[in-house]
């Protein structure tokens, strides 16, 4: 299975700042094997670095401030998971308080 994801980030600002837009692209494949009991997953975060926020000042009569804020998110991520089968617990039943049923009645 082939997993991708995007994520976008509108212009903003605050009293300062305005941040120019932002965007991630993520990818991930997964397979599962042995019947479904063992599950592989290869995850590219951030797949073109393009993991960063550029913030501008905005008095340029103060200071020109201009950069780029790196959010180091560019990595590739392997995950492994094994299931050991069907789970026997069984929740106990929730028990409702004297005030519960009272306003249950009304």
């Amino acid at each position: 299975m082939l997993d991708l994801s995007y994520n976008y980030e509108s212009k903003s600002g605050n009293g300062l700042y305005i941040f120019a837009p932002a965007y991630t692209f993520d990818l991930g494949l997964q397979k599962s094997w042995l019947k479904n009991r063992v599950n592989s997953k290869l995850t590219l975060y951030d797949a073109f670095h393009t993991g960063r926020r550029r913030l501008i000042f905005r008095e340029k009569t103060i200071i020109d401030n201009d950069f780029y804020h790196y959010y180091g998110t560019h990595r590739l991520v392997f995950s492994l998971t094994y299931n050991f089968g069907s789970s026997t617990y069984k929740a106990p039943a929730s028990k409702k308080s004297d005030e519960e049923n009272r306003a249950n009645r009304n």
